[in-house]
């Protein structure tokens, strides 16, 4: 943890107990008004205690997050900017990367970036979101976007976009079989986010995602996550994807070690910038695939 100046924590602690103070006080006035009162006026002194809460604890995130901005530590600063500039960034890569393609077989590998791209984009959407208190629609849609990708689209992708371009038969039957595990871990993700309750919220610098999956099954998805989004770069023959399967083994130990508790947005971050390395992959690989080959 970074040090915290007596003023600052002060200055904060003093902005938050003068905020709840208030709060208190309206809400405690609100409260005596609805003692012998008709049903009508409580019910709407309850919305006006309701829109007070939820005033007061806008307020109290956005100071948190102020306060946490001016301050000098060991987080790493990841905001709305950084998102929306690494997603264009990203973008732009990608389309560079598409440019690159050889053969329609590399066409979904070529597309890695573009999707972090967007994905980050979707995800400046959801930081603005969580901190302006805006649409909900918004951030509902944000939320679901980015997870969407993350979890039930990215399990699938890695192994489909490896599997097209691989020649090799024996290890295209391996590619074969971590796609079907990636489809089968994809439709698991898909039912979750469907059946149960997520919430992301910003804790410091990072957006974490809350839910109820379940925690029985938490573990051996993540593992199986790791395998198909991972292994699949070290199987391939196509020259120099193992550097990108380096890269991203680093950078998920890292978000473990580091960032445990934002593992899914940290780890997309890292990634997106990361998937730069297809356009280098591309660039350098002049061969020429032959469409016959590419069979399931």
């Amino acid at each position: 943890m970074g040090k915290f100046s007596t003023s600052a924590l002060a200055k904060f602690g003093d902005r938050n107990v003068a905020m709840l103070g208030g709060a208190e006080k309206r809400i405690n006035t609100l409260r005596s008004s609805c003692y012998g009162a008709p049903q009508k006026q409580i019910l709407s002194a309850l919305i006006c205690v309701n829109r007070e809460l939820y005033r007061t604890f806008y307020f109290l995130r956005i100071h948190e997050y102020e306060f946490y901005s001016n301050r000098k530590g060991k987080y790493m600063c990841f905001s709305p900017e950084a998102s929306f500039a690494s997603g264009a960034i990203i973008t732009a890569i990608g389309f560079a990367t598409v440019k690159k393609v050889h053969h329609p077989a590399q066409l979904v590998f070529a597309g890695i970036p573009l999707f972090f791209g967007v994905q980050q984009i979707a995800e400046g959407v959801l930081w603005l979101s969580l901190l302006s208190g805006g649409s909900e629609t918004i951030r509902i849609f944000s939320t679901y976007f980015f997870l969407i990708m993350a979890e039930v689209i990215w399990p699938s992708l890695i192994p489909l976009s490896v599997f097209l371009m691989e020649k090799n038969e024996k290890r295209k039957k391996i590619l074969r079989g971590l796609l079907f595990a990636g489809m089968l871990l994809s439709g698991y993700y898909a039912f979750c986010l469907l059946s149960y309750y997520v919430s992301p919220r910003i804790v410091y610098f990072h957006v974490q995602y809350n839910n109820d999956f379940p925690t029985s099954l938490a573990l051996p998805a993540f593992c199986l996550y790791l395998i198909v989004t991972i292994v699949p770069l070290f199987v391939s023959e196509v020259r120099k994807t193992k550097w990108l399967g380096i890269l991203m083994l680093l950078s998920c130990t890292v978000t473990i070690l580091f960032f445990r508790q934002y593992l899914t947005s940290v780890w997309c971050f890292f990634a997106a910038l990361i998937s730069g390395v297809v356009y280098w992959i591309l660039h350098s690989s002049k061969e020429k695939f032959k469409l016959g080959k590419i069979q399931f």
